[in-house]
């Protein structure tokens, strides 16, 4: 009998990271019900109960982020870290435990020392990123990936050849254009259900506004002014029910009470860990530009108001925006345009132009990929059963 196939899925910290790579480890069970999946992320960043709630097994490395916004000397130690080969010596010792049959490296700064180390180990690997253009980890790990899946065209945008200092990079790598990742569960969810279960009433509008994982002040504040706009509206006779995600830093950005005294529907949660049931339910979805996030929107076909965070690396919220909004996918407002006044009247617009809304559905709806984590995952289980035993591959290297 087949020895059972070892996936390990790589991954950075944050759900728009997580995600995608649990949707390929789904399709890879899907396609071979005897697959082992492994999860390795950043310590103390690694979203141990989403993972645990898929039973897989949860593994971390002590690896640093070379982080735009870092200080000085964290930047330099980081720096150094990586001259002197840390990351890859770390990411090394945890392949030789694991002895994976193939890697998924789902973007995030642990994704490039891993791949790297996967390739010295004769260790297939596939590299995803949904990004526009795609992050430096992805443009470090795609000369020694055995794969490089991107989200969209677009994605491609900053691969160029490694420098000099990456020794053993292959260049040009082997692309492949799948689409975006995205759970069964939020592509399956029953609209109806999740309204029923969420308490949203038959004839509102359900607003969805996402701030990012940990996040944003400013689109926090601008919706706590926003809301009593909101409210005062005369043209705005269909009720609004509003679902408020502030992040994990801003847990209690708007007290509950501001919403009930101006007489919304209004709840406010720092996190939801799984988005199927609230996207289900949602008419229209505000949100920042995160790869993740968009693809998501998109497997549901919702109209959405993007507002790009413009400290984002690479400016790539930016980019990911600028795309929808060419084919008519969504709103763009940016962080500079972001006020209370402007987001209550693009918010209030949409509400009552249906017209509209359908529209930016439609497109949206057409971005979409639902066959995205099925392709990578006969990439995946291709290039485990061609390369052979992990065994036999791992012992030539000790």
């Amino acid at each position: 009998m087949a020895s059972p196939l070892r996936l390990l899925v790589v991954s950075g910290g944050t759900g728009g990271h997580l995600f995608p790579g649990l949707a390929v480890a789904e399709a890879v069970l899907a396609a071979r019900p005897d697959t082992q999946v492994s999860v390795l992320g950043p310590e103390g960043r690694t979203d141990v109960e989403a993972i645990a709630a898929y039973g897989f097994s949860v593994h971390t490395l002590r690896i640093r982020g070379l982080a735009s916004g870092a200080r000085w000397l964290h930047r330099v130690q980081t720096a150094a870290g990586l001259a002197l080969g840390v990351p890859v010596r770390a990411a090394r010792r945890a392949l030789m435990h694991l002895a994976p049959d193939v890697v998924f490296a789902a973007g995030g700064y642990v994704a490039g020392p891993v791949v790297v180390a996967a390739r010295r180990l004769g260790i297939p690997s596939v590299v995803f990123d949904m990004n526009c253009p795609a992050g430096l980890a992805t443009r470090w790990a795609a000369g020694y990936a055995t794969v490089v899946a991107l989200g969209s065209e677009e994605s491609a945008a900053g691969l160029t050849r490694p420098g000099w200092w990456l020794r053993g990079a292959r260049w040009p790598p082997r692309v492949e254009i799948t689409g975006t990742p995205v759970r069964r569960a939020i592509r399956e969810t029953d609209r109806d259900t999740a309204r029923r279960e969420l308490g949203v009433p038959d004839d509102a509008l359900a607003v969805l506004l996402m701030s990012g994982s940990l996040g944003s002040q400013r689109v926090n504040a601008a919706l706590v002014d926003a809301l009593p706009r909101l409210a005062r509206d005369p043209r705005l006779t269909q009720p609004l029910w509003v679902l408020h995600l502030t992040g994990t830093r801003h847990a209690g950005a708007v007290p509950a009470t501001v919403a009930r005294d101006l007489g919304l529907d209004y709840r406010a949660e720092p996190f939801r860990r799984d988005l199927a049931e609230a996207l289900a339910a949602a008419d229209l979805v505000v949100t920042r530009a995160g790869g993740s996030a968009l693809a998501e929107i998109a497997a549901r076909g919702l109209p959405a108001i993007v507002i790009p965070w413009a400290q984002a690396p690479a400016n790539h919220q930016e980019g990911n925006a600028r795309r929808l909004a060419a084919l008519g996918a969504a709103v763009v407002l940016r962080d500079g345009e972001l006020s209370a006044e402007r987001l209550s009247h693009e918010i209030a617009n949409l509400c009552l132009d249906p017209a509209r809304r359908a529209a930016l559905a439609a497109a949206s709806r057409a971005l979409g990929t639902p066959d995205a984590a099925a392709r990578i995952a006969t990439l995946l289980v291709g290039l485990a059963e061609k390369e052979g035993s992990r065994t036999a591959r791992i012992r030539v290297v000790q």
